[in-house]
């Protein structure tokens, strides 16, 4: 009995660690601060953790943070990929329109693209954007990959580079 009450305990102790759990994906209302707004085509992917870490100053009290991926069906934007959402409880954290170059670099474990990662943090009030750029090897014929942050206005500028490029 001793031990059936201490896994019970346990159990409880773990859900109160938890943020409250979705079986859904969150739906957002457009906020108008200038990403991407998800439409009714947009398809999504549940996650009960996040896929990435969540940088801001939102006190979560070692509860987990959910993250739900949106992809849009029809290109919004040639260059967008899919955006991320991530949210604890009721509270929504921070999204992240995710991007990818036009450009393909060879390196050693393949080709891929530079990406420009365009965030809001909705808890902070403040942008958080990272490039991932390609940086040439002058030994040989592959790139290697530097991320950094980014001011908004730079993302901005990338991003309409990107797209004039495709057009």
């Amino acid at each position: 009995m001793r031990k059936k009450l201490y896994t019970l305990v346990i159990v409880i102790s773990i859900s109160f660690l938890s943020c409250e759990r979705r079986t859904g994906c969150l739906l957002l209302e457009n906020t108008n601060i200038g990403l991407c707004a998800i439409t009714d085509t947009w398809s999504c992917q549940h996650n009960d953790y996040s896929w990435a870490p969540y940088e801001g100053n939102f006190d979560a009290q070692g509860k987990i943070i959910s993250s739900d991926i949106w992809t849009p069906q029809k290109s919004h934007s040639m260059s967008l990929q899919y955006k991320q959402i991530l949210y604890c409880d009721r509270v929504l954290l921070e999204e992240d329109d995710v991007y990818y170059s036009p450009y393909m670099y060879n390196t050693i474990d393949g080709k891929r693209h530079e990406i420009l990662s365009v965030g809001y943090d909705h808890y902070d009030k403040s942008w958080r954007c990272t490039y991932e750029y390609a940086i040439k090897d002058n030994d040989g014929p592959f790139y290697g990959f530097h991320t950094c942050f980014v001011e908004k206005n730079k993302a901005d500028s990338i991003l309409n580079i990107w797209e004039n490029l495709k057009r």
